[in-house]
This record gives structure tokens, C-alpha cells and sequence, in this order.
């Protein structure tokens, strides 16, 4: 069914355009399916299954690659041992210069050690052992 419409080139082509973008997985469906634009099959189609479509498409296109990757991962964890260790925040997340250079700051060796450099937990088991 065509329409007998006179039609200038630059609204046709402006036509196409605004098409694509309000429907814009509707050419990648035709392709798919072979259906001419504005044929009774195309008209027939809704834009929303069309959309489901592509993205079930798009999805079992990405599985197999997921599925190796998360294959590579278990093997890799399991050679390295990492499964065992579960992982503290400090590993997660890095510190930066700023912090890190406050817990030195607020680090106090005096806390551990004598001025004669023997450390205070020795100090304190030979008390005990008296």
C-alpha cells in the first residue's frame, strides 16, 4: 500500500531521520528480519518488542564471554589462593597520601618501646614471671 503523495527529497530524507530516532531499533529489526519499511508486517510490530528483542540479542551475543570470563576469574582465585582470604577493607579501598601520612603522624613508638629500645611487652611477661 504506497501512498500516491507528492513528497519533496529534504522532507523525505528529514522524515528517515526523525524515523530512526524516535524508532531506533526499528531498522536493526527489518534487517534482522528482512521485512520492508512500512510493509504490513512492519506495521504490524510493536517498538516495544523490538526493544526486547535487540536486548535479548545484545544479552546471549555478551553470555558466552561472561561465562568465560567468570570461568577465568574462579581459576584464577583458585591458583592464587585469594578464595580463602576474605578481604579486609583496608585491601578494598587504597589510602591516600593524606591519611596515610596521618596514621604515621599519629603512630607513638613510645607506646611499645623503652628509651632503652627493649620493648615494653618483654618488660611486663618478666613482671609477671617474678
Amino acid at each position: 500500500m504506497r501512498n500516491n503523495y507528492p513528497i519533496a527529497i529534504n522532507d523525505l530524507k528529514d522524515y528517515v531521520y526523525w524515523w530512526n530516532r524516535q524508532y531506533p531499533f526499528d531498522r536493526w529489526w527489518r534487517e534482522k528480519h528482512r521485512i520492508p519499511f512500512q510493509s504490513e508486517q512492519h506495521l504490524k510490530a510493536s517498538p516495544i518488542d523490538q526493544r526486547i528483542e535487540y536486548e535479548e540479542e545484545i544479552i546471549f551475543r555478551k553470555l558466552p564471554q561472561i561465562q568465560k570470563q567468570k570461568k577465568r576469574a574462579a581459576e584464577e582465585a583458585e591458583i592464587s589462593g585469594h578464595f580463602l582470604y576474605k578481604r579486609s577493607v583496608m585491601q578494598n579501598a587504597q589510602l591516600d597520601k593524606v591519611v596515610a601520612d596521618q596514621l604515621f603522624d599519629d603512630f607513638d613508638i613510645g607506646e611499645y618501646y623503652t628509651e632503652s629500645g627493649q620493648l615494653k611487652q618483654e618488660i611486663d611477661d618478666e613482671q609477671h614471671d617474678e
